[in-house]
């Protein structure tokens, strides 16, 4: 079994939360900030405050950084931004599947 390089982890949920915001738009946006800022106020870290929720969805690994719990706030994200927005979220993958389609057809006719 491979063992799991934390270090190389981190960078890349760090560079795929950055990419990700920076591709999304505006209100996606607004559902991650939502989701990245919020705290429990039933729960205290060391310090007395809020928990924040995303070390709670942090993996608990020895090492592993807070972008693994923003990989996963990106996901839920995602998936609060498609039940709002369906017709938004059809429309991209449509779009997608007709690049990747025009694409496929173009190699197979070269």
């Amino acid at each position: 079994m491979k063992r799991v390089n934390v270090g190389e982890m981190n960078e890349m949920n760090a560079r795929f939360v950055e990419q990700t915001i920076a591709e999304r738009g505006d209100a996606w946006n607004k559902i991650y900030s939502a989701i990245r800022t919020f705290r429990l106020d039933n729960m205290a870290n060391e310090d007395g405050q809020a928990y924040p929720l995303v070390d709670l969805m942090t993996a608990d690994i020895p090492g592993l950084s807070i972008s693994d719990g923003e990989w996963r706030m990106v996901a839920l994200a995602d998936e609060i931004f498609e039940a709002l927005y369906p017709e938004k979220v059809a429309a991209a993958r449509r779009a997608i599947f007709e690049k990747d389609t025009s694409c496929l057809s173009a190699i197979a006719a070269a």
